[in-house]
């Protein structure tokens, strides 16, 4: 995804894509992580992990443009989902979404620009504690 996604700001045009497209491009590795999962999703449901057994859940009963949307979701990094589509994150040379210029509203976070809220999550992560802009695992830790 992130390949054909960056050859496509390479030849200038809109790296977005619609999750029927997005869907075409990796048709195949979906279909074999879902074939994984049917293979081995007994060893991860043994395992009362609650994380893995969602993720084994997502994959097993999703359609392939809801899993796509999950898993983009998911990262947010690389490739992410936003106005129903699929693009480029901000670890791929996409700007964030956030203005840099607009301060981050964090209570725990005195307003900082945002490359400095970064760091302080990137450091907060380093120091063994829940990435504060990780909604995933913010949420999961929090549980």
């Amino acid at each position: 995804m992130e390949e054909r996604l960056l050859q496509l700001r390479d030849a200038n045009e809109t790296a977005w894509l619609l999750s029927n497209e997005a869907n075409k491009v990796v048709g195949e590795p979906l279909a074999a992580l879902r074939q994984c999962a049917h293979q081995l999703g007994d060893r991860i449901d043994a395992s009362d992990e609650a994380s893995s057994r969602k993720f084994l859940s997502e994959v097993r009963d999703l359609s392939d443009e809801q899993l796509l949307q999950k898993l983009a979701e998911r990262d947010g990094t690389v490739i992410r989902w936003r106005d129903g589509r699929i693009g480029l994150g901000p670890a791929a040379g996409e700007m964030p979404s956030i203005d840099a210029s607009e301060p981050v509203k964090d209570a725990e976070f005195a307003p900082q620009l945002f490359r400095l809220y970064n760091l302080h999550c990137l450091v907060t992560e380093l120091n063994g504690d829940v990435n504060p802009g990780c909604r995933d695992t913010a949420a999961e830790e929090r549980a």
